[in-house]
């Protein structure tokens, strides 16, 4: 996520804030190895508190196996679906420049701009999406907005139009502990994966066979990947490896941990808030600015 004054600030309070909630914790929950060892470093001497390892998960049942048409896409074009907001420690660019390098093929990168319910606006406007694909070189329908907003309940309805859902981050810290949960939506709709390094995600999928884990800010990797996962071969591997995981990605299966634990809980004695609290006000009051390196 690129730096500046908002960012550091939003680091500083978050740093300030997390020993107030590490006090009042009956139990924490981590996605990955990753998480699990961030915690435990930062556990400030609560010996005994539970961590525990519950990633997201998916519905139990499968998809339905109906689908939409997505407007502006040809019928027979393959449909690369890039599912979620675009924030800025994501990388939609390298997607698009990885189409650029892809002129002949038949298949469309879709990209959700519409409104989120609730938020002030979309990640990223029609407009702004318009703007980039110029910046490659790229036309309708080789890129295409998807300006209508999905209901969850729905979701199913995109995905299964889709060849390969795409979920691309830039490096950084974000990247190392973070969980892609927009991918698990392709694990319950058997869609195949395009990944960048970095992640626990993106370490299951390699190891699992869900698609495709490129390095990232490489457009050329990505655009060979994505010839791989677009033939027939590649598809019906990866969406059988898909369709084997699922199981052991339900709710049901990956809430267990935190459904033992509950009847015990609290059983560590919390501690109280006034060390945290003066902690907490002597980081975010300490003198200098907001703009100074953490």
């Amino acid at each position: 996520m690129p730096d500046g004054p908002t960012v550091r600030r939003r680091r500083r309070t978050a740093a300030a804030r997390l020993p107030l909630a590490v006090a009042r914790a009956d139990a924490i929950l981590a996605a990955g190895p990753a998480q699990m060892e961030w915690w435990s470093d930062r556990l400030g001497g609560r010996f005994g508190l539970p961590l525990l390892p519950v990633p997201f998960g998916i519905p139990e049942r499968s998809p339905p196996a109906d689908r939409t048409d997505i407007p502006g896409v040809p019928p027979d074009w393959a449909v690369v679906l890039w599912w979620g907001g675009v924030w800025p420690w994501l990388d939609l660019d390298t997607l698009l420049g990885a189409r650029a390098l892809l002129p002949e093929r038949g298949v469309s990168v879709v990209v959700p701009t519409a409104r989120r319910p609730g938020g002030d606006g979309p990640d990223l406007g029609t407009s702004e999406l318009a703007a980039a694909c110029r910046r490659h070189r790229l036309r309708p329908p080789q890129v295409v907005p998807l300006e209508h907003w999905v209901p969850y309940a729905e979701r199913h309805l995109v995905l299964n139009r889709a060849a390969v859902v795409a979920a691309l981050h830039r490096p950084g810290t974000e990247a190392v502990l973070s969980f892609r949960t927009r991918a698990l939506d392709a694990l319950w709709a058997g869609v195949p994966l395009l990944l960048t390094e970095g992640g626990e995600v993106a370490r299951t999928a390699r190891a699992r066979g869900w698609g495709a884990v490129v390095p990232p800010a490489d457009p050329r990797a990505a655009a060979a990947a994505l010839e791989v996962l677009l033939g027939e071969r590649a598809q019906e591997r990866c969406r059988a490896a898909l369709a084997a995981s699922r199981p052991a990605w339900t709710w049901p299966k990956l809430a267990e941990p935190l459904v033992q634990v509950l009847p015990t809980l609290p059983v560590v004695r919390r501690r109280s808030l006034i060390g945290a609290a003066m902690g907490a006000a002597r980081a975010l009051l300490a003198p200098g600015r907001w703009e100074e390196t953490p």
